[in-house]
């Protein structure tokens, strides 16, 4: 299946129907749910292929990473079949944290997910959503310590990623991860240059991932015994352009919208696509990720205003600011809460109390950036953004760094 190197090192294999047969050998079942997710699978394979610079090391973790989406596809979708009542969960109501990058939408989620209240969507169970076979419940799950091992190996192979955004196991991360699984999101275009695959992805409405995100969501719900009035807490910069898809599959949920000056977040941001890119390919230049990354997310943010313009004044998203966030978590909170008709218990007001002593800025090192490094102008910036800095002039303002 893999061809080999001069120096015996396996390449990478990115044929759709080697990726595909692979993981219908381990999962036991051909069943993806969808009759087109194949499409999906070859389109994304052959952007990386053909477009992507990825490194001999690099393409063999992506392979990997592949192959364990596909394999959890599998085995969410037998489980499916076999337990029907999963079906039956209900998910209508998440808080989702959105805003671009680094904008303290990682906070928040952190934060939020400490409340006994709700349900947080911890790394290990993003990284395998399907139980492995054999594993029992007198046992630790197996799936914690398969993503302590990964975030481990990452940490060793780029510290810089940890600073910028740090994976932990048992803490709670991006459900970008699992909108990954349709291979027909924004968030499989993190690994590299796959330009044909992103505007594939940005012509096509989203509303269906949307509604398979709801199913995953459903089946860690039915895994950990059922909703029990606990709503989720979501969270992905990716759901800047979907706020109709978003609240079409969910229809009560509350959106946590963050915002910050974007002449801060661009080269923040840019630094943080250069590090992941770092992970699976050759040398990155970030005067090549900088344009790329803007005309990408620009895009995205006015695609999302033009949604909220159809929406009207829809109560259901909250606007929420950077510099609130960092002064005043508590006070952000209890509107977020106050939205989606939760009461701020002394409980959970002491678990975000108690992880914001434990969790400082730059806890795990600092992430430096600058526009200048990633081929970028303020003017450049503020030219792609105006309708989002018309929109929400708070942004420009003293604090908002």
């Amino acid at each position: 299946m893999s061809e080999q190197t001069l120096q015996g090192m396996p390449t990478a294999d990115f044929d759709a129907e080697h990726r595909i047969a692979a993981a219908v050998a381990e999962a036991g079942s051909d069943d993806f749910g969808e009759p087109g997710f194949t499409d999906n699978v070859r389109a994304y394979l052959d952007a990386i292929s053909t477009e992507a610079d990825i490194s001999p090391v690099g393409g063999l973790g992506l392979q990997h990473l592949v192959h364990g989406l596909l394999v959890n596809r599998l085995r969410y979708q037998a489980d499916l079949a076999t337990h029907p009542q999963i079906a039956a969960e209900d998910v209508s109501d998440p808080i989702v944290v959105a805003g671009l990058f680094r904008t303290g939408t990682t906070k928040l989620q952190r934060m939020l997910s400490t409340d006994p209240g709700v349900q947080e969507l911890t790394f290990w169970r993003l990284l395998n959503v399907a139980p492995l076979p054999g594993a029992t419940p007198e046992e630790p799950d197996p799936r914690i310590a398969i993503a302590r091992d990964y975030v481990d190996g990452l940490a060793s192979q780029s510290p810089e990623f940890m600073a910028a955004h740090p994976w932990i196991a048992d803490e709670p991360d991006e459900d970008s991860l699992l909108l990954w699984l349709t291979f027909n999101h924004l968030a499989g275009g993190s690994v590299g240059y796959i330009p044909t695959f992103v505007k594939r992805v940005q012509s096509r409405d989203q509303r269906p991932n949307y509604d398979y995100l709801a199913g995953i969501l459903r089946y860690l719900q039915w895994q950990d015994g059922g909703r029990r009035d606990r709503p989720w807490v979501l969270k992905s910069p990716t759901h800047v352009g979907s706020i109709e898809p978003i609240l079409g599959a969910f229809p009560r949920a509350t959106i946590a919208f963050c915002h910050r000056d974007p002449t801060v977040v661009v080269p923040s941001f840019v630094r943080l696509f250069e590090i992941f890119w770092g992970l699976f390919g050759n040398s990155v230049d970030p005067r090549k990720v900088g344009p790329v990354m803007l005309e990408l997310w620009s895009a995205e943010m006015l695609k999302g205003l033009d949604q909220r313009d159809r929406l009207g004044d829809d109560p259901r998203i909250v606007d929420i600011y950077y510099d609130d966030i960092v002064a005043n978590p508590i006070d952000v909170i209890r509107r977020i809460y106050d939205q989606h008709g939760r009461t701020l218990t002394p409980e959970a007001e002491k678990a975000f109390v108690g992880w914001e002593q434990d969790n400082p800025q730059h806890k795990f090192g600092k992430h430096s950036y600058s526009l200048e490094s990633c081929g970028l102008t303020e003017d450049q910036v503020l030219a792609a953004f105006v309708p989002y800095i018309e929109r929400f002039p708070r942004l420009r303002t003293e604090g908002m760094a």
